[in-house]
This record gives C-alpha cells, sequence and structure tokens, in this order.
C-alpha cells in the first residue's frame, strides 16, 4: 500500500500547478461551447451526439464518439459549474489512478513471465511481495516503468488539457480490463467485458485492449512464442480462445454500434488537418512512416513539445531522397530488433518485451495513419496509451543492462535519476505553458514558426483586448498559407471590427476565390468544408451595411447554397435579407427550408416567429417562439418577446404566462434589463405599482438612461393628479439621455399643455417632434391646439388645415378643425367671446380642448402603456343624480308638518342643483355626439350601458323637472 500511495502523491503533485489553468485551445468546443455539458441539455443527447454535441449522424460532425467522457464534463458542471479548477482536479485524480493501475499491470505482467521463467529453468532465484517467484532482474521493472509513466512530459496534454480526459478514461479502463482478464475467474472475466465497453466509450482506442489481453494468452498464459503460433507447432487451449472471442465480440459490438450511429459515414477532414492524407503516393506513405519515428522521438526525447502539429509543421516527404526516410529506417530496425528478440527468446524478458510491445502498438494503431487517414499530423495526447508500453521496453533495458553490467549499475541508476528529474521539470514547466491559450500557443512558435494556426490561435486569443496585435498575427497566418481559407476570413473578420471595412471585403473575396470553380458541365464536384462556408456570412454581413446592395448580399448567400443546400445559416441570413427587402413571404420560405436540414433549430424557429409578428400573425409567432423554447428551454430572446406578446394582449391568463417567461430570464440573466422593464410593466398590469416601480429601479440602476423604464415610471406617474411634479421630472430625465425620444416628447407636451398650462415648453416640445418628422401628423395636430389654448383662433384654424393636407381622411383632424370653426363664428357673434372645449367629465361649462398623449408605436422594446379606465357614462350618473332627487323628494313624505316647508325649501334648491347638472350633461353629449372630438372620441355604435345617448339623459332631465314641479307646488 505505501507504494500506491507514493504513486499517488507523486503523480498528483507532478500537475498541482496545472489546477490554475484555464480553458484552452479545444477545453473551449468541448466544455464551454457543448451544449451536453449544459445542466439543462437532455442526457440522452450523450448517446446520439460526438465528442463536440454535433448529432453522429450530421455531416459537420467530427465523429468522435465518447459518450463517457462527456458524461464527466457534464458531472462536473452539475457540482461545480464552468469553473476550470475541478475539471482539472479530476484530470489529476484520473492519471494518478492510472498510474496506480499501471503499477499494478506491470506487477501482474512481470509475476507472470517470472512463473514462465520459473518453469523453463526449474529454480526459484528471488521472491517478490506476493510471494511469487521471478528473475532478479524483474523485480525492479515495475517501478522503473511507473517512475518513468509518471514523470514523462508527453503527458501534459492528456492531463493539463481538460478535453485529455478522454485519453485518461480510456486507459484507466484499459488497464482494468487487463487487470480483471489475467485473474482467470469468472467474475473477473465478467467485469473485464463491462471495462472495455467503458473503454471503447471513453475514446476509440479503448476496443485495443482487446488485442493486448489475446497476446496476454498466448504469450503469456499459454506459455507460447511468437514462433511457435506462426508455424502451428503449438496452438493456444481452448479456454484461452473463448476468452479472446468475448472480447472480440464486445469489441465488434462497439464499433459496429459507433459504424450505426455515424451513418456509415466517415469524418470529412481538410488539406490543411493533415496534408499527407491529400499527396500522392508514395509521398503519402513515406510521411506516414516517417510520423511514426517522429511519435517515438518524442516519447524518447520530449523537448519539443507543440500543441497542434497541423498545416506545414511536418513537411511532406515527397521522395526517396529525403534525409528523413533515414530516421524512418533507424526506427523500423529498432522496432523489428526488439520483435525478433521478444520472438525468439523464451526467458522472462522476452515475455514482458511482447507486453510492452503489444502496449506500445495497438493502442497506437488508430491513430497511426496505417490503418486509415485522421484529421491530425501529430497529437500528443494519444500517445498517453502507448507510452505504457514505452516505459514498460525502456525498464526491461535498464534492469537488464543493470544485471549484465553490474559495474555500471550505479552509473545507469544515476542517469536514470538525472532522466527523471529532468522530465520532471519538463513536466512542471509544460504545465505553465497551458495556463491560457496565448501561453500555450506562443510556447508553440518556439516549436516551429511555419505552422499558421499556431499565429491564427495566439491572434484569436489577443483579439478581444488587442484586435490591432491580434490583426498582425491573422496576417502572418494568411501570409505562411496564402490559399488558407481560414486564416483570410479571420483578417477580414478583425479588419471589419478595426473600421477598415473595405480591406475587410478585399480580403473576404480573395477567400472566395479559393473556392472550387465549376466544372464542364456546370457541376461543383468538390467537397468543400461547412467552416469555410463561413466567409459567405462574414461578407454578407458586412456588405449589407449598405441598404443598396442587400441584392448582391442575396445573390452571395444563393452562391452558398450552390456548393451546399444543407448550409442552414445561408438559409438564416439570407432570410434576414429578404426580411430588410420587404420579401417577408419568401423569407418565411427560406427558414421553413432551413428546418428541413436543421430540424428543431431553435435560431430557425426564432426567426420565423419574428417574420410571423411583423406580418401581423400573432398565433404564428408564438407557435414558432414556442418550439423555439422547446428546443433551447435557455433561448432567453424568444423567452422575452413571446412573453412581449403575451403581455400586450391584457389578458389575465397570456400575462400570467409572460410573468413565468420573464422570470426565466431573470433566472439565466439577472441584469437583464430588458427583463426586468417588462416585469414591471406586468406588475403595473397586476396593479402593483409598488413593484413595477422596483424593477424599473433595478433597470436604471443597471442603465440610468434606459428608454423603456423611464418612459413607463414617467407614463405611470402621469396617470396620478398628485405624482404630476414627478411625472414631469422623469420625462425629463428620459429627454436629457434620449432628446428626440418622440413618445417621450409627445408625453411631455401632453403634461406641460394639460397639467402645467405651459403652452411654450409644450409648444416647443411639439415642434422638435416636427423638426426631426415633418409628417408627424400627432404632433401637429397637438401644436395646433397649444396655438388654439393661447387664444389664437385663426392661426389655430391655419394651423389645422395644413394637418388636414397632411391627414385628408382624419376624422379627428377634420372634427376639430370644424370646432374650431364653429368658435370663430360664435366669437365673431359674441363679440369676443372666449372659447374654451369642454373635456369629458363636464367639469367646465365653458367648452376646452384637452390633448392625450401619443398611442402606442412600435418600437424596439416593451414599453407599457396602462388601458385606460372608462370614467362613468353620462347615462348612469344622470341616472343617479335622478335617484338622488326622488329619494329626496320621498324623504320629505315621512316629516313631520312641522318642518315641512323648511324641508321643502332645501330639497328644492338641492333639486335646481340636480337639473341643472342634468341640463349641463345634456349639452355635452350632444355636442359630443355633433362634434366627435377625436381626443375624447366616443363610438356611437356602442349598445351597452356606458354609451351616452341624449334621448335617455334628456328624459331622465324631464322627470327631474317634473319632481322640481312637484316641489314647487307644495311650497304654494
Amino acid at each position: 500500500m505505501k507504494d500506491y500511495f507514493a504513486i499517488f502523491t507523486i503523480s498528483g503533485l507532478l500537475y498541482a500547478n496545472s489546477l490554475f489553468c484555464g480553458f484552452v485551445f479545444d477545453d473551449i468546443s468541448a466544455i464551454v461551447n457543448n451544449k451536453d455539458v449544459d445542466v439543462g441539455s437532455p442526457w440522452s443527447d450523450l448517446l446520439w451526439n460526438d465528442f463536440w454535441g454535433t448529432p453522429m449522424s450530421e455531416e459537420g460532425s467530427h465523429k468522435s464518439y465518447r459518450p463517457i467522457t462527456v458524461l464527466t464534463f457534464k458531472l462536473n458542471n452539475l457540482i461545480s459549474g464552468k469553473s476550470p479548477a475541478p475539471y482539472h482536479l479530476v484530470n489529476i485524480i484520473l492519471h494518478s489512478t492510472v498510474c496506480m493501475l499501471y503499477y499494478k499491470a506491470t506487477r501482474t505482467i512481470c509475476r507472470t513471465a517470472g512463473f514462465h521463467s520459473l518453469r523453463m529453468q526449474r529454480k526459484l532465484t528471488v521472491t517478490d511481495d506476493d510471494g511469487v517467484g521471478i528473475d532478479k532482474f524483474l523485480k525492479y521493472v515495475p517501478g522503473i516503468a511507473t517512475t518513468l509513466f509518471m514523470v514523462h512530459p508527453i503527458h501534459c496534454e492528456s492531463v493539463a488539457g481538460v478535453v485529455g480526459r478522454a485519453e485518461l478514461l480510456s486507459a484507466m479502463f484499459m488497464l482494468l480490463v487487463f487487470i480483471h482478464y489475467s485473474r482467470f475467474t469468472v467474475i473477473s472475466m465478467c467485469c473485464s467485458v463491462v471495462f472495455l465497453l467503458c473503454a471503447g466509450l471513453s475514446k476509440e482506442q479503448g476496443v485495443t485492449v482487446t488485442a493486448i489481453c489475446a497476446v496476454y494468452d498466448m504469450f503469456m498464459s499459454d506459455k507460447l512464442t511468437p514462433l511457435e503460433l506462426i508455424s502451428f507447432r503449438k496452438t493456444s487451449n481452448v479456454v484461452t480462445g473463448l476468452r479472446v472471442c468475448i472480447l472480440a465480440f464486445t469489441a465488434c459490438l462497439i464499433i459496429l454500434c459507433r459504424i450505426a450511429l455515424m451513418d456509415s459515414d466517415i469524418p470529412v477532414f481538410s488539406l490543411f488537418d493533415n496534408p499527407a492524407s491529400f499527396s500522392p503516393t508514395p509521398s503519402r506513405q513515406l510521411t506516414f512512416n516517417f510520423l511514426l519515428a517522429q511519435n517515438f522521438w518524442l516519447l524518447l526525447c520530449p523537448s519539443s513539445l507543440l500543441c497542434d502539429w497541423t498545416f506545414g509543421t511536418v513537411p511532406i516527404v515527397s521522395d526517396i531522397s529525403d534525409f528523413r526516410n533515414f530516421a524512418t529506417l533507424v526506427f523500423y530496425i529498432f522496432l523489428l530488433t526488439l520483435t525478433y528478440y521478444a520472438a525468439s527468446k523464451r526467458n522472462a524478458a522476452s515475455k514482458v518485451l511482447i507486453m510492452g510491445l503489444a502496449f506500445l502498438v495497438f493502442p497506437f494503431l488508430p491513430a497511426s495513419n496505417l490503418l486509415f487517414s485522421v484529421g491530425f499530423v501529430i497529437a500528443e495526447r494519444v500517445l498517453y496509451a502507448p507510452s505504457m508500453g514505452y516505459c514498460l521496453i525502456v525498464a526491461i533495458g535498464l534492469s537488464k543492462l543493470a544485471t549484465k553490467y553490474r559495474r555500471l549499475k550505479k552509473p545507469f541508476g544515476a542517469l536514470f535519476v538525472f532522466v527523471l528529474f529532468c522530465f520532471s521539470l519538463k513536466t512542471v514547466g509544460r504545465n505553465a505553458d497551458w495556463m491560457s491559450d496565448y501561453t500555450l500557443f506562443q510556447s508553440g512558435l518556439k516549436v516551429t514558426r511555419q505552422n499558421p494556426k499556431i499565429w491564427s490561435n495566439i491572434g484569436h486569443a489577443l483579439e478581444h483586448d488587442h484586435p490591432e496585435k491580434s490583426l498582425a498575427y491573422y496576417t502572418v497566418a494568411a501570409r505562411i498559407q496564402p490559399n488558407d481559407i481560414g486564416s483570410l476570413i479571420n483578417v477580414g473578420r478583425i479588419k471589419k471590427r478595426l473600421g477598415f471595412f473595405d480591406e475587410a471585403e478585399i480580403a473576404y473575396r480573395k477567400a472566395l476565390n479559393l473556392f472550387p470553380k465549376r466544372g464542364k458541365e456546370g457541376k461543383i464536384v468538390a467537397r468543400v468544408a461547412p467552416e469555410h462556408l463561413q466567409v459567405f456570412v462574414h461578407l454578407g454581413n458586412l456588405v449589407k451595411r449598405n441598404e443598396s446592395r442587400l441584392s448582391e448580399v442575396d445573390d452571395l448567400y444563393k452562391q452558398a447554397l450552390r456548393y451546399r443546400r444543407d448550409f442552414t445559416d445561408a438559409h438564416i441570413n439570407r432570410g434576414e435579407i429578404l426580411i430588410l427587402m420587404g420579401k417577408l413571404k419568401e423569407a418565411i420560405e427560406c427558414y421553413e427550408t432551413a428546418l428541413l436540414y436543421s430540424k428543431g433549430n431553435a435560431d430557425v424557429h426564432f426567426n420565423l416567429a419574428v417574420v410571423h409578428s411583423q406580418i401581423g400573425n400573432l398565433s404564428g409567432a408564438i407557435e414558432h417562439y414556442t418550439y423555439a423554447i422547446q428546443a433551447n428551454p435557455n433561448h432567453i430572446r424568444a423567452l422575452y418577446n413571446s412573453a412581449v406578446i403575451f403581455e400586450e394582449t391584457g389578458d389575465k391568463d397570456l400575462v400570467r404566462r409572460a410573468k413565468v417567461r420573464v422570470k426565466r430570464v431573470l433566472e439565466l440573466e439577472p441584469d437583464n434589463h430588458l427583463a426586468l422593464s417588462l416585469m414591471g410593466s406586468i406588475h403595473l398590469d397586476e396593479g402593483n405599482e409598488k413593484l413595477a416601480v422596483s424593477n424599473w429601479g433595478k433597470v436604471l440602476r443597471i442603465h440610468p438612461g434606459d428608454k423603456s423604464a423611464l418612459y413607463n415610471m414617467a407614463q405611470m406617474y402621469s396617470k396620478k393628479a398628485d405624482a404630476t411634479s414627478k411625472a414631469i421630472e422623469t420625462i425629463e430625465t428620459l429627454l436629457d439621455h434620449h432628446p428626440n425620444y418622440v413618445k417621450g416628447l409627445m408625453l411631455y407636451g401632453d403634461m406641460l399643455l394639460n397639467q402645467r398650462k405651459d403652452y411654450k415648453a409644450a409648444s416647443d416640445a411639439f415642434k422638435k417632434i416636427i423638426d426631426a418628422d415633418p409628417s408627424h401628423v400627432q404632433a401637429r395636430h397637438n401644436y395646433c391646439v397649444v396655438i388654439l389654448q393661447e387664444g389664437k383662433l385663426t392661426e389655430a384654424e391655419q394651423c389645422m388645415e395644413k394637418v388636414l393636407s397632411m391627414a385628408p381622411d382624419a376624422s379627428f383632424v377634420i372634427n376639430n378643425l370644424a370646432i374650431i370653426r364653429k368658435h370663430i363664428a360664435k366669437r365673431t357673434a359674441q363679440s369676443q367671446k372666449a372659447v374654451k372645449f369642454t373635456s369629458e367629465d363636464g367639469g367646465n361649462t365653458a367648452e376646452k380642448l384637452e390633448v392625450k398623449s401619443a398611442s402606442r408605436q412600435e418600437d424596439d422594446e416593451a414599453v407599457f402603456v396602462e388601458p385606460a379606465r372608462k370614467k362613468p357614462a353620462f347615462s348612469k350618473r344622470a341616472a343617479a343624480i335622478l335617484e338622488d332627487t326622488k329619494s329626496t323628494v320621498a324623504n320629505l313624505e315621512n316629516r313631520n308638518s312641522q318642518d315641512r316647508l323648511q324641508d321643502i325649501e332645501k330639497a328644492l334648491r338641492k333639486v335646481k342643483s340636480s337639473v341643472k347638472k342634468l341640463t349641463s350633461m345634456s349639452e355635452q353629449v350632444s355636442n359630443v355626439m355633433d362634434e366627435k372630438c377625436p381626443l375624447k372620441k366616443i363610438d356611437v355604435k356602442e349598445s351597452g350601458e356606458d354609451a351616452p345617448r341624449p334621448d335617455r339623459v334628456d328624459g331622465l332631465r324631464r322627470k327631474a323637472l317634473k319632481a322640481l314641479e312637484d316641489l314647487e307646488a307644495s311650497l304654494d
């Protein structure tokens, strides 16, 4: 146990500084941007999507199926969120566990080899801790191999890079398979099958442990030599064959399921991912074989480590005369020598060597390019499992040399300790390179300056804070690889951000010129990588800034769709352009086509909802907003926009639904000012002004000049007679931040006119709107009212006539002009008698024209306008007055005769007042029905109790007059 504790502790301490690393390089795609890692995503998606969150059946998928690895990421996120340190801690624990299991596996191998040596030599030389007889030199092999494995710098990418967890899990389960397989019990065999499934579902190379177990069974358990097996002079027993067949069947099942998920489609890689795979014969074969030697050199001397070996980092071996072919030859000679020794000898060292070669070769085969092309040139993390075989081979060699040359035992030991020390320093230093994208790729420039991807990634790391510096790196990348579309896209994107629009367009056009041309039959036969098609999107977004070039943008997206009909981004962006061009029906068709290629795409449904909303189809908008939310429960814009529609209806049930959706938005983004503002409007709908003001206050703390919150608060205060000052103060604050906000100016002018009677300031507010938009009918109309209130009837008439010329069909302008002319005539007839327009409530006997705020306009945010509260109808008020008159008369009958005369006199005065009120109301109703004042517009077609009817009010007045006559008769 002490050995295992020491191994766990030392291996963990070596990688302790990686706890301070962030998410870098592939971690961003695999964890931060991977929707499958999000807590709210369906757990079942892990079974159908690849390592990066893309469905396995899609062409854009990387086809890397590792659900168990992604499951650990999801559990990490569930427990600690997306803070990098816990993810790195899990990687360190997994690496330490692998080191312990590796020690156990090497002990098992050496013990089995010792048994074989004992039977061959018929003697026992050394007893190990378990009492198992082994050759003396094998005693130190597990310790040497494990120590070298713990400190080897080649493991940094697998441990310090979070995505390297796939290698760690796969290696751990592979060792568990091997350890249980070596025990020869039914339970252990079942465990081996389960761990094999886990290994294969952690990373693809995990299934290669089946071959390692087969080698162990044939050459360790059955004590065969490879030559005996090949010559059929001796064969393995039935039990061995059955055990191997069970594992092989399990491995085949994993592979078949993976192929089925891929729809039998292989992943598509570009020229720059693996240039050798696109090279002709013999360059391709020579390069792939040299890469084997290059990988082995990294195990032997890990001095130059690099996170990305793509593009021109390793030049193509063009022909047989390339001097690097000598390195390939040396590697194969060395490998064949080891293989021959292991095959021809019958001692313990040869048996251990066979297992070392098995651990070295089989896990590396899937990444070797020998069986099929892969999407990289060299990847250090794929050497994690093969390094177990390498360390075992080195341990055998050192033990053998120390045993054979005993005088050199101490020098060999000192040399080994020095190597371990150097490897440890390299490991700790390499961990520091993985602190951030910038440090990682800057370390890459120390190894090679010919890899444009390294330069581009440094530019990407600098882009957010130092765009000018990032442009320099992007430019170098484009110069190193002038035919790289990705580099040109980066140059164009950063130049656009810096405002060099013409230069950005030139860069994008250069990228477009690199696309394959049409063949003789007008067809494009070459396959285009989906990420390269993004150049059409970038160029389209740049060109659409000029509205006169929208048709050109439309043609760009059509061109992109000719390359790939399933390019969803082109459909989505083309739909936006069609909206800008006013072709809403075509936009809907475009988005519906996008859904055919990307079913359940939340953004497509969202865009469809926006279009349906623009054409007035609110039910269709709600339907697609709902689909968007079903596809992505965290789609903030869909939640917010649908809540706006629900709130605007005023329906209590829908307002409640709006409240639920806004709460969800605020859970995701507590400082979302639009959602806070809308929540304030919802609270006001519910009559809770305190909570409404509280929400708007939060908005103003986040955005002190928020247009929506300030306007809503001013609107609410304007409806209160005792809050006029607050309303005006709020609207003035709004106009300080947004001096040309039309709705704010309209409300401000309204309040100055009707509340403050400040005609000059009101006039200025309306004039400001007119100056900005001379065709604004409502502002001009209200400006005419201001002139009227100043007593300038002739000017008011001329002003209103101009408004009428702008809106000849506007009934409220026609009616108000008639009212003005009527009072001009009355003034002339009555010797300059002052004219005032009456308001609806009949508070004044003179007539007075009152201006209300402008009606709600379309805006880019949700603005709450409180529904107008109905004032008591004239007929109801008249009936109430009459009822009061009748009760007054009826009460007289119960009084004593002594007081009756005095009571009648009081009642007479009261009834006369009532008759006067009824007479005034009757005249008001007649004026309203005749003149139809637009600002106090009443629908004459109303049939309910609230509809004002002159005949009814007159009838009530006549009844009141009769009651008055009765009272007067009583006095006589």
